[in-house]
């Protein structure tokens, strides 16, 4: 049987953030949902297990990439999956992170965890 790997999803946006997780469940991913990062830093001391970050870039408060920056610290081999709808050329992904722009498939996303979790 294989090893159930664990999401932890952020996203502001509630529809977005529960379509992706209804998906990545049906792609056999445990996910673990927070509507900020604020809510994603309280979560990630209990999440000893944690097998990738996926996050949302623009959003109130910290952002995606601070976010990101933060649980490195801690997790500095935690595999980043950054989605946005922002084109913007502020990016500042941490290192080996992929970089995911919506609208995006399920195959897109099953295809970027599958290359960073294998």
């Amino acid at each position: 049987m294989p090893v159930r790997r664990t999401v932890l999803l952020v996203d502001d946006d509630a529809l977005v953030r529960l379509a992706l997780a209804e998906a990545l469940g049906d792609l056999g991913f445990e996910v673990i949902e927070a509507q900020s990062a604020a809510d994603a830093l309280d979560y990630l001391p209990g999440l000893h297990d944690l097998d990738v970050l996926i996050t949302d870039i623009l959003m109130p408060g910290l952002d995606g990439w601070t976010l990101s920056e933060k649980v490195r610290e801690s997790r500095p081999d935690l595999p980043v999956v950054y989605i946005t709808g922002f084109f913007g050329d502020n990016a500042r992904p941490v290192p080996g992170a992929q970089l995911i722009h919506k609208p995006f498939t399920v195959r897109a996303i099953a295809r970027v965890l599958g290359g960073l979790l294998c």
